[in-house]
């Protein structure tokens, strides 16, 4: 079986002697046909055995794997950005958790508290229903997709193409109150980008150059949060 959508990136950090793949891909499963195929009887259950699978995984390939929640993704280089903060944090020994897995939520987060993290991109059983996964494996080694496939095949997951029409203004506007940015802090990245904002209208300016500087915002947090040096595990 081949993953014809599995985004698959390469990064050479030279200034950390960081070298490592991640990828990355998205796969509708059916929840209730899976519990039926495991004779489970509830969604915890359920969650208990993906995350059994994703430490199996783990160990299996010796790799950090982690399954989000796509809802609150902004795009891929939204997880590039998180998964360059934790491999650095990890190299620098600056990480916040123990576990590269969790590291990841906290950066996709931008947060130090492991409960936000998980809350905005973890698993949950609401998740699980919605059936829209997220999988992203990073490693030093060139077996992420290997990695991915296997926890896709166990999941009975069909793979759909990452990220492919989530760029809205719904879409836009629910990432920026979940990160609580205000449209002052949009306006002020759009000005410094060359971006006319004299309507102060954000439904009125173009949707790519929203992105652009929600993804700007975000990567500051991110740098931010990385500068914290406090490790509470």
């Amino acid at each position: 079986m081949e993953f014809p959508s599995l985004i698959i990136q390469y990064f050479d950090i030279e200034e950390l002697n960081l070298k490592y793949y991640v990828g990355i891909s998205q796969i509708l499963f059916d929840c209730s046909s899976l519990m039926k195929t495991l004779n489970m009887k509830t969604k915890k259950q359920l969650l208990d055995y993906i995350f059994d699978l994703i430490e199996q995984n783990q160990s299996k390939y010796n790799l950090a794997f982690q399954i989000i929640s796509p809802n609150h993704v902004l795009n891929q280089d939204h997880i590039y950005a998180a998964c360059y903060y934790l491999k650095r944090a990890f190299a620098t020994k600056t990480n916040i958790s123990n576990n590269e897995n969790i590291e990841l939520l906290l950066y996709l987060s931008a947060s130090r508290q492991i409960k936000v993290g998980i809350d905005r991109f973890g698993l949950n059983t609401q998740v699980l229903k919605d059936g829209k996964l997220l999988l992203c494996a990073i490693s030093e080694k060139n077996n992420v997709e290997k990695s991915i496939l296997d926890v896709n095949n166990k999941l009975s997951g069909n793979e759909i193409k990452p990220f492919h029409g989530i760029n809205s203004l719904e879409n836009f506007t629910k990432i920026k109150n979940l990160f609580e940015f205000n449209e002052n802090q949009i306006f002020t990245i759009l000005s410094s980008n060359g971006i006319d904002i004299s309507s102060k209208n954000l439904n009125e300016l173009d949707l790519d150059a929203l992105y652009l500087s929600l993804e700007e915002l975000i990567f500051e947090e991110m740098a931010l949060l990385s500068l914290e040096k406090i490790n509470i595990n």
